[in-house]
């Protein structure tokens, strides 16, 4: 009986799950902002890019495919990171709820993403859009290049402005269907990392009302 009620109560904590869905194009803020938000509200942070990079770190098959990918300025594709966004999802047990940070990227993940958090009793709770306009944009990863963050396509001007651009044809329509679905918060991503958190933070914290006023 009581492995019952058990699953009954996981179920029921499962509906309540924060999922945020963290948007904006390479060089917005994402990372950091979506870190340091997992932590102040008891989240899971899950960014595809450090998943990608373990693989790469260990040497794997995955990773190996995954590095040519990287330096031909290429999108990693769906098999890979649904592979690996599953397994995250599986491990993390007795969460409040997800960050989603670099997933989904393209229409297809989206759907992906739906049915995984179906499969789990969950679903999206809120979807953010950090904004910042282009030359931005491309002031800041063009800094980041010549740091230790550098990331392998913010080696050169001509690998960013494709990321850029890989962004507004691919990612760009999922937000387009979210807006659409659940309506997206767009959130101005430019002044200080507090200034810019404090803006997300108010964001995340009016969802959670909603979420247990439901």
């Amino acid at each position: 009986m009581s492995a019952d009620i058990e699953v009954i109560v996981q179920n029921e904590l499962s509906k309540s799950l924060m999922n945020i869905v963290l948007f904006g194009y390479p060089g917005s803020g994402r990372g950091s902002q979506g870190r340091a938000l997992a932590k102040a509200y008891g989240l899971e942070y899950i960014a595809t890019g450090p998943m990608l990079e373990q693989e790469i770190a260990k040497k794997t098959t995955i990773g190996r495919q995954i590095s040519q990918l990287y330096e031909s300025g290429k999108l990693v594709p769906d098999e890979i990171v649904v592979k690996l966004i599953e397994k995250k999802l599986e491990q993390s047990k007795g969460v409040k709820g997800f960050i989603f940070k670099g997933f989904p990227r393209t229409l297809v993940q989206s759907y992906i993403l739906d049915g995984l958090l179906k499969k789990h009793g969950s679903s999206i709770s809120k979807v953010i859009e950090l904004e910042v306009p282009t030359l931005e944009l491309i002031s800041r990863l063009d800094a980041r290049s010549k740091t230790n963050d550098c990331m392998p396509y913010d080696t050169s001007t001509e690998k960013i402005v494709k990321r850029l651009q890989e962004h507004e044809s691919k990612t760009v329509p999922v937000i387009n269907k979210y807006n659409y679905l659940h309506g997206v918060s767009k959130i101005n991503g430019m002044g200080s990392f507090e200034e810019v958190n404090k803006r997300l933070s108010e964001e995340i914290e009016n969802a959670f009302k909603t979420l247990t006023h439901n």
